[in-house]
């Protein structure tokens, strides 16, 4: 096992403090060739921490990951960078800052999506957490003018509210394969997300 660190994340936390994230992240190397195990099933994860800067410039940790943490992963890395973090970043709960952030993966011409969801709590520990899909394409099968090509796409919307983790509303829009993948059809709907405490999921 190699440890990698990842570049340092700032951002603010729900009063506009500064913290910074660490990404730890643990890969598996081979002990004969010194090469990154990286078959498309091989996973890595990672540990995060959180740092607050003191006024004598020394940094104190402020959360950290729990040790069952899990991130999506392939190819013997953790899917999970910076640009996506910053670019989801927002409150999720009250007093709860976190990151809305997609990833992607790719199998016999079929580009799956998903949805993650980053927790950086000040008072619990540092988490991320499935949402919900994003959305699908067989483009690498069929073209567009096949009646067995789909595609559609998963957006998502912070419900803002007065409870202690926002809901979280997806909007399914495109052409959309049934559960049975037996037909496909028009989709236009939304299904709302809420976290649960006690499991720890969004469903």
């Amino acid at each position: 096992t190699v440890a990698v660190m990842h570049p340092v994340m700032p951002y603010k936390n729900i009063a506009g403090e500064m913290r910074y994230l660490v990404t730890i992240e643990k890969v598996q190397v081979d002990n004969d060739s010194g090469s990154l195990v990286a078959c498309h099933a091989c996973q890595a994860t990672a540990d995060l921490y959180s740092f607050k800067k003191l006024d004598t410039d020394l940094f104190q940790l402020v959360s950290k990951t729990s040790p069952k943490v899990k991130f999506s992963s392939n190819y013997g890395r953790i899917q999970f960078d910076n640009s996506s973090l910053t670019q989801g970043l927002q409150p999720l709960g009250i007093n709860l800052i976190g990151s809305v952030f997609k990833n992607s993966d790719m199998s016999f011409g079929t580009i799956t999506q998903w949805w993650d969801v980053l927790h950086l709590p000040e008072d619990d520990y540092i988490n991320v957490y499935h949402l919900g899909d994003a959305g699908e394409e067989n483009g690498g099968q069929y073209d567009e003018d096949s009646p067995l090509h789909y595609d559609y796409k998963v957006s998502y919307k912070v419900q803002t509210d007065n409870s202690r983790y926002y809901p979280i509303m997806l909007t399914f829009k495109g052409d959309k394969p049934t559960e049975d993948y037996e037909s496909i059809e028009s989709v236009n709907h939304s299904i709302i997300k809420k976290f649960d405490p006690i499991k720890k999921e969004y469903k």
